[in-house]
């Protein structure tokens, strides 16, 4: 693997295959491991390098957490150009839950936004004394070594297991 950089501090590892097609198009196939333990990442794209930017088109992608739960689609883009990297429309599945993915970081500085819609996420993946299914968003940002978030959740079905004597869950 080789090592990823931002703004010159490690941010983890990654090993690329490029394949070159017709037109100058390249077929891209990357897995990435980000410094948290157990994070993997693992996407497919046909990448379309232009003068203005480069574009890579998303084929299956996935996502492992550092519990094992495995995150996976098809589909979505990466943008790069001079002033941004731009994820669109990238969709991904747990069973008959879906995260919708969309986000940009700032080249100059580094700064993050992203926007992540949620629907039919167990309320055991949080907690495992949790029942229900939870729909929301979320908005992130990280700007100047602070990370933002805003969120909206509803969970229908929830439940909790008393575990206590006092009766907590």
């Amino acid at each position: 693997g080789t090592g990823i950089r931002s703004h010159g501090a490690p941010v983890g590892a990654a090993a690329v295959d490029v394949e070159t097609y017709a037109g100058g198009a390249l077929g891209v196939d990357v897995t990435a491991w980000p410094r948290t333990k157990g994070l993997t990442i693992v996407t497919s794209a046909r990448v379309e390098p232009s003068q203005a930017q480069i574009v890579a088109a998303l084929g299956r992608s996935s996502v492992t957490l550092p519990n094992g739960m495995i995150w996976a689609g098809r589909g979505g883009s990466i943008v790069v150009n001079d002033k941004a990297v731009t994820m669109r429309n990238v969709r991904l599945n747990h069973g008959d839950a879906t995260v919708a993915l969309r986000g940009q970081v700032a080249r100059s500085t580094g700064a993050l936004t992203a926007h992540l819609d949620v629907d039919r996420f167990m309320a055991s993946a949080i907690d495992a004394r949790y029942r229900g299914l939870g729909r929301g968003s979320l908005d992130l940002g990280y700007r100047g070594g602070q990370w933002q978030g805003d969120g909206t959740f509803a969970v229908t079905g929830f439940a909790g297991v008393v575990t206590g004597a006092d009766g907590s869950i």
